[in-house]
């Protein structure tokens, strides 16, 4: 587990994630890493708003709703 951790903290840093950036730990593993990401990382963890469909229905709806479709 920390190592995967260890990995995520690498890539969401290069990505340009900077502490108390918004962080949600998804999937079945997600939560889990919580304990072992550095605790900066964690000043912005968030819990998910939904699953990945709700989402995906959200980016259509806001899509069709601007007349792009």
């Amino acid at each position: 587990m920390q190592r995967g951790a260890d990995d995520m903290a690498r890539g969401l840093t290069q990505l340009g994630f900077q502490p108390g950036d918004p962080l949600c730990l998804l999937g079945g593993l997600g939560p889990h890493y919580a304990g072992y990401l550095p605790p900066a990382y964690l000043a912005g963890k968030m819990d998910a708003k939904g699953s990945a469909l709700d989402g995906a229905f959200a980016l259509a709806r806001a899509e069709h709703q601007c007349g792009s479709i």
